[in-house]
């Protein structure tokens, strides 16, 4: 067989090989590596929005703090200021502070007034009786500022309460302020905006998640939680845990990094069709740098083979071992043209001798003598005559 045969058997060999180990190997090692970037996609994607709601909880903290530090409600509360919902705790009143919920407690714990927005005005009896529960039952701490979450009626709720001092008195309190802000749509939405998370939020209930994914939210004690799934799926859980009902369970849909995964295959022909590319290119390579020139050295023996004739010389460019074999063909052909020629050199002085020893004399006996006796009668006649 031919070199370009079993060259073109080797080739066409080790890429059916490559591609046997990419289809073997590939996907699942690729299939990984997408999976590990998505999931850090997902992670930070899903700490970013984990971040902004706990400050939206800092913040109205603050709020809270601030609104129970306001002269007009210590006064309100103290009996002096009974116009302050009328004035302070409307619609507007509610919206500037930008919350939902202001909820007022006296110092028995009853409810003194409460200013609910727009949106949550068709339920604010609702709201009313349900923040009055759960200051009762203690789950808004009245004894120094806190948030926590809170379920009031299937909604959740960001609450803050913070005791209402006397200006200038700190430690005097006549009572409590609560400022909630409610956990909805427009909120998530809200939230999302804020974090840049280009991922789709949608809820999920909280019994339809995994046993492992339920037991992992029930021992996080944060109001804010966040969990990422496994390689079976890597859309990232947001969770926000109330203090008195079942957590509200946030699913990020993380889009693909590198595409979908079927698109997999079609990325391993894509890298199998370049791969066929290279070796064609490899091929055109070796049949214009080897092929080439050992078809010039084929010619070059067929040529002199024919010819008889010695003289010729290959020349063959490049510094490898092609143009190292034809330097030393070259010094071989040089070594036997110069053996023909010493052998030529001989012959011709032997003619020359023979036609010399042809002209000698007849010997006594009328006949010819042997040649090489005319040559040492000849040589001892010169002896004696020097």
């Amino acid at each position: 067989m031919k070199l370009t045969g079993k060259i073109a058997i080797i080739q066409t060999t080790g890429l059916l090989l490559f591609a046997v180990a990419i289809v073997i190997c590939g996907n699942f090692i690729w299939l990984r590596s997408y999976m590990d970037i998505e999931q850090q996609v997902a992670d930070e994607r899903g700490e970013r929005l984990k971040a902004v709601i706990e400050q939206n909880v800092y913040m109205l903290g603050r709020k809270a703090v601030d609104y129970a530090n306001w002269d007009e409600l210590y006064y309100f509360l103290a009996g002096t200021n009974p116009r302050f919902p009328d004035q302070y705790l409307t619609t507007s009143g509610v919206d500037i502070s930008a919350v939902d919920l202001v909820a007022v407690y006296n110092r028995s714990g009853e409810l003194a007034a409460l200013g609910v927005n727009g949106d949550y005005q068709p339920y604010r009896q609702e709201v009313r009786g349900g923040f009055a529960e759960l200051f009762n039952r203690r789950l808004l701490p009245a004894d120094a500022a806190r948030t926590v979450c809170i379920e009031v009626d299937g909604r959740l709720w960001l609450a803050a309460a913070a005791p209402v001092t006397r200006p200038g008195n700190n430690s005097d309190s006549n009572g409590w302020v609560v400022m909630a802000e409610a956990v909805d749509r427009q909120f998530i939405e809200r939230s999302r905006e804020m974090a840049r998370v280009e991922a789709a939020v949608g809820e999920v209930e909280y019994d339809a998640l995994k046993p492992e994914l339920r037991a992992v939210f029930r021992s996080r004690t944060d109001t804010v939680c966040y969990y990422s799934g496994d390689y079976d799926d890597i859309n990232g859980f947001l969770v926000i845990n109330p203090a008195n009902g079942p957590p509200l369970v946030l699913k990020l849909v993380q889009p693909k990094v590198y595409g979908a995964v079927e698109n997999t295959l079609k990325f391993m022909l894509v890298l199998l069709g370049a791969a066929a590319i290279f070796v064609w290119l490899i091929n055109l390579y070796m049949r214009r740098t080897i092929f080439r020139r050992l078809r010039k050295l084929d010619e070059f023996i067929d040529g002199m083979i024919k010819g008889h004739d010695l003289s010729g010389r290959l020349e063959m460019d490049g510094n490898d071992e092609l143009s190292t074999t034809a330097k030393l063909l070259n010094r071989l052909l040089e070594r036997q043209e110069k053996m023909l020629k010493d052998n030529r050199r001989l012959l011709e002085d032997a003619r020359r001798e023979l036609a010399e020893c042809r002209r000698w004399p007849s010997g006594p006996d009328g006949q010819d003598d042997d040649g090489l006796e005319h040559s040492a009668g000849a040589t001892g006649s010169q002896q004696v005559k020097g």
